[in-house]
């Protein structure tokens, strides 16, 4: 997160960089870690005006001192086993309690309807929980032929993702219709859990969205989101926020990824190295 320590001041290092004579820019490139490939990594890039020897000189530095930091990477929030971040939720003091559903995050790639947030919720017997939302075309379909009022018996999730878990069988009633021909989600409640399904992968980034379909945010004691780190509406207006180091696609976990492409060794999977840029 470019907004904490390490980060933080390692990009405000880079206007320094690029403002030296001779200098045209600095670069960091975190990379992103969900590709497997041969170039999956993080990257300085300094470009000079004609100097190769100076850009460099000044990519070696910088690239020193991401390396030298490389233990004070963390999440910078507060993360937990599922089943841990429902009970967390659940025990505490504050409402709602936001729990990102960080391996299956739409925003990142995620598809959206890995139901294993609603199955624990409910095994775990939450009250007043809301799962916003899951991704599941033809659930929202029979919702929406059963009509608002109507109880109905549902196999939601896992039609997209089947490597994590299957489907999950639900009664429940259905409280909600998005008001578009044919609506683009349906609310259902299934004993203390409200699941708030949807006809496409779907994020629910402002609590707007949420209220849309038919669920007050503020009147909840945890509301699940499938996402990573929350989007400002719900950072700003979360008492507490878990980032719940869930499985799928977008799994926070790297020791989890089955890579193939990636070039070894390579820091954090296979331990401490010996470096030099």
């Amino acid at each position: 997160v470019t907004e904490v320590e390490p980060a933080r001041s390692l990009y405000a290092r880079l206007p320094e960089v690029a403002r030296l004579p001779g200098i045209l820019d600095a670069s960091l490139l975190i990379g992103c870690a969900w590709t497997d490939g041969p170039y999956t990594r993080t990257s300085v890039v300094v470009v000079a005006e004609k100097d190769q020897g100076l850009a460099r000189e000044q990519a070696a530095r910088l690239a020193r001192e991401v390396w030298s930091r490389r233990s004070e990477f963390s999440f910078g929030v507060e993360t937990a086993p599922v089943d841990e971040a429902v009970r967390r939720a659940m025990g505490a003091f504050e409402r709602p309690v936001y729990l990102s559903d960080s391996g299956d995050n739409v925003t990142a790639g995620g598809a959206g309807d890995i139901p294993l947030f609603a199955e624990r919720l409910l095994a775990l017997g939450a009250q007043e929980a809301v799962v916003a939302g899951l991704a599941d075309p033809g659930a929202v379909a029979q919702c929406a032929a059963a009509g608002v009022g109507a109880e109905v018996d549902l196999s939601v999730g896992a039609k997209l993702e089947r490597a994590h878990g299957a489907p999950l069988s639900v009664r429940g009633r259905v409280e909600h219709l998005d008001p578009g021909a044919p609506p683009a989600t349906a609310t259902v409640r299934v004993e203390g859990v409200i699941l708030i399904l949807a006809s496409d992968r779907r994020p629910f980034t402002e609590r707007a969205s949420i209220a849309a379909a038919g669920v007050d945010p503020a009147a909840q004691k945890i509301l699940v989101v499938k996402l990573g780190y929350l989007f400002p509406d719900l950072y700003d207006h979360a008492p507490r926020a878990i980032m719940a180091l869930s499985p799928g696609a977008t799994d926070l976990r790297l020791e989890r990824l089955l890579y193939r492409r990636l070039a070894r060794p390579i820091y954090p999977l296979d331990g401490e190295l010996d470096w030099e840029p």
